[in-house]
């Protein structure tokens, strides 16, 4: 095995041990397999799935729930660092290369992958474990999962393309076009990712939310306008449609939002279903308004490869502006308290990510 010697014998790792209850432990290194790499983690960003996955102890997809005899899982899925060793059979890559990890890794053989579908594979993986100073990427990820950095300063923003690579997604699954009028539910940093790349294909944008801060930190981004949940405005936009949106954005994850995406989007319009609910929610929808008014819904979850590839392209090229979810850092001691909003009162109001630095004490 080609390596760097590492004179630890363990590393620090945060697991998810039960619903809202994270814990740090000492982890042993694995043995890698010859097609593994041990990745030393330097950066890694919290997420509104991972913070869905910590309320709820586990993920309908990503991130089962601890087995019995297991005390934690590890968790956390958008992360960068640099190779510290590598298997006997890797020759793509090299110890002291700078990568960027996909969280997930698709069979590339099956009717899904051979349409470009990839999150539809029914043989996909997943891996996590972000929230560590060290994660070993099995052999099946680094032949599909891995990219190269240019330099080490790009893993400053490296972290953010996994959440980029979903909202790259979503919109071309949409079909976006320019000039259309897209409302976004939610102020999270995806509904921030989507409205910095929709008006990246010159779409005006309107952002929905409850915290007045988030609602005028989206205008100084770039939002064309923003209306809060709890207006007499967005009373009326829900109950007395105005044609006004030719796509509806639910990024929020709750069915009530998704009922509503109905009511607001115009006929003939489209409604991109994007948040996760809970596993076994059920929603209900009118089917007079979807049948005669010709709404067209569509669930988009994850990402293809190229849509990976493409984020670190915009992110290299300044196409978003990734200063604005990367000015909070934190250590793995603070990740309980980043998710049960128990950080420091001004940061939890502004950030829309942490940056979490496994080697900060």
């Amino acid at each position: 095995m080609k390596s760097m010697k590492n004179a630890f014998l363990t590393y620090r790792q945060a697991q998810l041990c039960a619903p809202q209850v994270i814990k740090v432990s000492d982890i042993p290194f694995e043995v890698l397999e010859e097609g593994d790499i041990l990745l030393k983690i330097l950066r890694a960003t919290t997420c509104g799935t991972d913070l869905k996955t910590f309320k709820r102890g586990g993920h309908p997809k990503m991130l089962g729930v601890p087995l019995a005899g297991q005390e934690g899982v590890a968790f956390g899925h958008e992360f960068c660092g640099q190779i510290e060793s590598c298997g006997s059979s890797v020759t793509n890559f090299k110890v002291g290369d700078f990568v960027a990890v996909a969280n997930s890794s698709p069979c590339g053989q099956c009717k899904f992958c051979a349409r470009g579908e990839h999150s539809l594979c029914p043989d996909l993986k997943f891996i996590n474990g972000a929230y560590g100073q060290y994660l070993k990427i099995p052999a099946r990820f680094v032949k599909t999962s891995l990219y190269k950095l240019n330099s080490a300063d790009e893993i400053a923003f490296a972290s953010l393309a996994e959440p980029l690579a979903c909202v790259l997604h979503a919109v071309r699954k949409m079909q976006i076009q320019a000039q259309e009028r897209v409302l976004v539910l939610g102020t999270g940093p995806m509904s921030f990712l989507f409205m910095q790349v929709l008006k990246h294909y010159k779409c005006y944008v309107t952002l929905v939310g409850r915290q007045e801060s988030k609602l005028n930190f989206a205008q100084t981004c770039g939002a064309d306008a923003v209306v809060n949940f709890s207006s007499e405005l967005y009373t009326n936009m829900t109950t007395s449609p105005q044609d006004n949106y030719d796509v509806v954005v639910e990024a929020i994850g709750l069915p009530e939002m998704w009922q509503q995406a109905v009511n607001l989007v115009r006929r003939g319009g489209r409604v991109c279903l994007y948040g996760g609910c809970a596993r076994g929610t059920t929603v209900d929808f009118m089917t007079e308004r979807l049948h005669y008014d010709a709404i067209e819904l569509k669930g988009v979850f994850h990402y293809s490869p190229s849509d990976f590839v493409m984020a670190l392209e915009w992110l290299r090229q300044n196409k978003i502006d990734s200063a604005v979810y990367l000015n909070h850092i934190r250590g793995l001691d603070d990740l309980e308290n980043i998710f049960m909003a128990r950080d420091d009162a001004s940061a939890s109001a502004s950030a829309l990510k942490f940056v979490i630095d496994p080697w900060l004490f």
